[in-house]
């Protein structure tokens, strides 16, 4: 066994981003329902893949895991572009006996892509994602559930602009 860093694509997962131009919106007092509801959702999102990273940070950087790759896509042109994209390869990862995709999905943070009855191309272990897929919808966890009840996550910014003797991180000389 060798130890090496790789960077991998869950197989068969779609991970929430949160569209950054709604999250970072306030919504004005006379705004539609929809928009209101549309930011929240954003907002809500953006939290979701937050915890998720985090999940993943925690539990998978500078630990053991194996990888299996599922499947690869071939090369594809860019939607709107001249321009290819790579191949691009997407894994299944354990810690110890646990695939971390149904860990994800397990706690609503990730959902599960439809591949189709007849696609073969998906994760190793994808019959055991849409069960755990169904039991967070049930139990209404994490994206599955109201988007007023996602986490606040709140980063302070302590760096200093002007770099003084008082701070800034800078180095004087």
């Amino acid at each position: 066994s060798t130890d090496y860093t790789l960077l991998v694509t869950l197989s068969s997962l779609r991970v929430p981003r949160g569209d950054s131009r709604l999250a970072d919106e306030s919504v004005a007092r006379d705004a539609s329902d929809e928009r209101r509801r549309s930011v929240q959702r954003a907002k809500a999102e953006r939290a979701y893949a937050w915890e998720g990273r985090e999940l993943l940070r925690k539990r998978l950087l500078g630990h053991r895991v194996r990888v299996r790759v599922d499947y690869t896509k071939d090369a594809m042109p860019a939607k709107g572009s001249e321009r290819m994209l790579p191949a691009k390869s997407f894994y299944s990862v354990w810690q110890d006996q646990l695939n971390v995709g149904v860990l994800l999905v397990e706690r609503g943070l990730a959902t599960v892509i439809d591949h189709g009855a007849q696609n073969v191309q998906r994760a190793f272990d994808y019959s055991l994602y849409e069960l755990a897929e169904q039991r967070a919808r049930k139990a209404r966890r994490g994206l599955h559930g109201k988007p007023e009840n996602a986490p606040a996550h709140h980063v302070n910014d302590c760096t200093r602009s002007g770099g003084g003797a008082s701070g800034g991180g800078g180095a004087s000389g």
